[in-house]
């Protein structure tokens, strides 16, 4: 029984080993800004960059705007690509 228990843990995470080899960063910055006509603009945006190996990469990131508490743009993209 306890052998099958063990096959059953190894094959389970051997498939999920392949995330911790991965090397992740990420990030985010919020901004909030006022002018002299007292308008209020807040401004968040998040970015990942994903390295697989040297020959393959992935990197995201994006953000929106919102200004006088109505958003302002729709959701940024200011990258989206797979490089190596």
């Amino acid at each position: 029984m306890m052998k099958k228990a063990a096959t059953i843990i190894l094959l389970v995470l051997m498939p999920l080993s392949f995330l911790f080899s991965l090397d992740f960063d990420w990030g985010g910055a919020f901004q909030n800004s006022t002018d002299s006509s007292v308008s209020q603009t807040n401004s968040f945006s998040l970015w990942a960059e994903i390295d697989v190996n040297p020959l393959l990469n992935f990197k995201v990131a994006g953000g929106y705007q919102i200004s006088n508490g109505e958003i302002t743009h729709l959701p940024e993209f200011g990258a989206l690509y797979a490089y190596g």
